[in-house]
């Protein structure tokens, strides 16, 4: 069975309980749900989050939105996901936060299609999209090895087992290939410049084509110059999440020098 979960908790102090957010009076697990069910790819939509009684709110919010839901590790997220993705039965399945609600049917089948006909452990496609627009394939099988293997224990950083131990067979997925000058835009929600921004695009979007919006309308508004003139603001926000996220990747980076050199010298 082919699953999407979607993850995230009430922790972040960039922008308070962002994950509580609305976009047009919809919560954003009701966008993230309106958005992957454009795909005919996935079976199942879940959420996960922690155990702890803080992110109970999200729990609530996930049962008043139909979605069945795993509570896990407040700080292993590698270990979250796997564990979900055992407890709903999943083979394989799409991952990103819930602060990445701009998903898209093209970029979803895309990831499906890839991981299922080139058998890949993991396939990403953040770094040549907007952020926001990006999900994660993984096939829960190599996500099992990761969780056996690593030592640490806050794992917000868990892409880096799949793309730099050597370990794994892992690819990129790019539907902006032909258009580089758009992979600057943040459709990710971090701060609360983004949630202004997000809320704005989201409505112009539902506005234009409706609540089922494709890439290519996307591509469209995102050509506009009143959204291109943006683009330099968007920039200098994109240098604040990659200082956190850098520094946030502490443990997962010696984890995977410790992984890469059992792999280098053949006793992994």
């Amino acid at each position: 069975m082919f699953g999407y979960i979607i993850y995230g908790r009430l922790k972040s102090k960039r922008l308070a309980k962002k994950a509580l957010l609305t976009l047009e009076g919809k919560s954003l697990l009701r966008v993230f749900i309106e958005r992957i069910s454009l795909s005919s790819r996935i079976d199942k939509i879940v959420f996960a989050t922690s155990d702890l009684e803080e992110d109970k709110p999200l729990t609530e919010l996930a049962l008043t939105e139909g979605l069945e839901t795993y509570c896990g590790h407040p700080e292993d997220v590698a270990l979250r996901l796997y564990e979900t993705s055992k407890c709903f039965g999943f083979d394989c399945f799409l991952t990103t936060m819930i602060d990445g609600p701009f998903q898209f049917r093209e970029v979803i089948d895309s990831t499906v299609d890839k991981l299922n006909d080139e058998n890949y452990d993991m396939l990403c496609s953040y770094r040549g999209q907007p952020n926001g627009t990006d999900c994660y394939g993984l096939r829960t099988g190599a996500l099992e090895t990761v969780v056996n293997s690593k030592k640490a224990n806050d794992t917000e950083c868990w892409g880096k087992y799949f793309t730099d131990t050597g370990i794994f067979k892992w690819g990129e997925i790019n539907l902006f290939e032909k258009r580089p000058d758009l992979k600057d835009f943040r459709l990710t929600i971090d701060y609360p410049e983004d949630y202004e921004f997000c809320q704005r695009l989201y409505s112009d979007m539902v506005s234009r084509f409706g609540a089922g919006f494709n890439l290519d309308n996307l591509v469209r508004v995102l050509d506009l110059e009143e959204y291109k003139q943006q683009l330099k603001d968007v920039r200098e926000l994109s240098k604040k999440w990659e200082t956190h996220f850098l520094t946030s990747g502490t443990e997962v980076d010696k984890d995977v020098s410790r992984m890469r050199a059992l792999q280098s010298g053949g006793r992994y």
